[in-house]
């Protein structure tokens, strides 16, 4: 998932940006674990083992285009 965030709805480009991959939990239909990808284009340090292949996960992310 990418997250885009503006300021205003007049805002032609977001302000911030994040990429994120959520997993279900198989035990609670409620529970999912957040794993962060990157931020405003950069890749982050995957805080805990994460759980499909990291490159491909930030290579599918959508960042804005202006």
């Amino acid at each position: 998932m990418t997250g885009w965030k503006f300021k205003s709805n007049e805002d032609i480009a977001p302000y911030d940006q994040d990429c994120y991959y959520y997993q279900g939990s198989s035990d609670d239909y409620n529970a999912a674990t957040r794993y962060d990808i990157a931020r405003n284009t950069v890749m982050v340090t995957p805080s805990r083992k994460f759980p499909v292949n990291f490159q491909q996960a930030f290579a599918n992310c959508v960042w804005w285009q202006s």
